[in-house]
């Protein structure tokens, strides 16, 4: 949404620098500290600068990886998640990985957690994957490339 407002603004400000309060990728540690509290083993791993992702695009990746996690918590049963960043000069890499089952299908019709990462991707012309792994567990990948 920060995306389409910074597109229509004809002021030369952004939505995006003015948005406070938002969480975003400087959060991640207490997210997972936070899904820990569940009893889940949770592991963040980060690979590049991340403090060079712009402010809409670290709130998006926020998003998708707490849909991530609230999936394989409440859906998917997992014991153990792991969360993946990798920051580039074009863009964020985002995985998070579970090792719980595939969601049910009346699960992954009761909300809008999938559309939601696929809509937050879309504004960035990205991409998006999700589904079971072959040995077992549930994978999200998202690429939010920089304009």
């Amino acid at each position: 949404m920060l995306r389409m407002l910074d597109v229509l603004a004809d002021d030369g400000r952004t939505a995006a620098a003015e948005h406070v309060g938002q969480p975003g990728l400087g959060d991640l540690a207490d997210l997972v500290e936070h899904a820990r509290r569940f009893g889940c083993r949770m592991e963040l791993e980060i690979e590049g600068d991340l403090g060079s992702v712009p402010a809409d695009a670290s709130l998006s990746a926020f998003r998708i990886v707490q849909e991530g996690l609230t999936n394989a918590l409440k859906h998917g049963g997992a014991r153990s998640v792991t969360v993946g960043l990798a920051c580039g000069p074009t863009g964020l890499e985002i995985t998070v990985d579970d090792d719980g089952a595939e969601p049910s299908v009346s699960a992954q019709g009761s909300g809008n957690g999938l559309i939601g990462m696929a809509e937050r991707v879309a504004l960035y012309a990205g991409t998006l994957r999700y589904g079971p792994e072959p040995g077992g567990g549930w994978s999200v990948r998202a690429c939010i490339p920089f304009a």
